[in-house]
């Protein structure tokens, strides 16, 4: 990673001799679930050095689950101002992670950041702090795109899809301290693509 960067953003070299192509298949795609799991713990990093509620902590437990099995197949993590900042530093404190890379949040409140995920055919878009989450199909017209430079707070939160809430339609959930978003979102993945952890 360090040499050849995030294969996610740039191509990786192709391997010789027998099956080069699915064995380099599988090495990138080791390195795209480790590189997933790291910008997750940056994500609740962030959350925890700047918000006030303590939603961190259930969070990282409830996503982590998915990018251990290897459902998350894409992610793009996108900081406001002060996020960004705090981004920084901990790049400069980790030995060799100049590789990491994010996007800018405009429109947002300074210290917010966006987890954008893709697990199997839906995007979502974790907001920190008392931001909700929200879903799109990834062939939808108003879904997010991945690895972008600069997003717009709207384009992480407009046009989502409707999706139930316990007993309600809404565009996305709210994560209250009563721990119901972990079962609502549940319900959610598995209903749109079929997977439960």
């Amino acid at each position: 990673v360090g040499k050849f960067g995030d294969p996610r953003l740039r191509a990786w070299p192709i391997l010789t001799g027998a099956d080069n192509e699915n064995r380099r298949e599988v090495c990138v795609a080791i390195i795209r679930r480790w590189l997933s799991i790291e910008y997750l713990d940056l994500f609740i990093k962030i959350i925890e050095d700047t918000a006030e509620d303590r939603q961190f902590r259930p969070r990282k437990t409830f996503w982590l689950k998915y990018f251990e099995k290897g459902l998350v197949s894409d992610v793009t993590l996108v900081l406001a101002a002060d996020a960004d900042r705090i981004a920084k530093r901990m790049r400069v404190q980790k030995d060799d992670a100049e590789y990491m890379q994010w996007a800018t949040l405009s429109h947002a409140q300074p210290n917010q950041s966006v987890l954008l995920m893709r697990l199997g055919d839906l995007i979502i878009a974790e907001w920190s702090h008392s931001g909700a989450m929200r879903f799109w199909k990834a062939d939808g017209r108003s879904a997010p795109e991945f690895h972008l430079r600069d997003y717009l707070a709207s384009q992480l939160r407009n046009d989502s899809l409707k999706i139930k809430v316990g007993n309600e339609t809404r565009n996305s959930i709210v994560h209250h301290e009563n721990g119901q978003w972990m079962r609502w979102a549940s319900d959610v993945i598995r209903y749109h693509t079929g997977v439960s952890v």
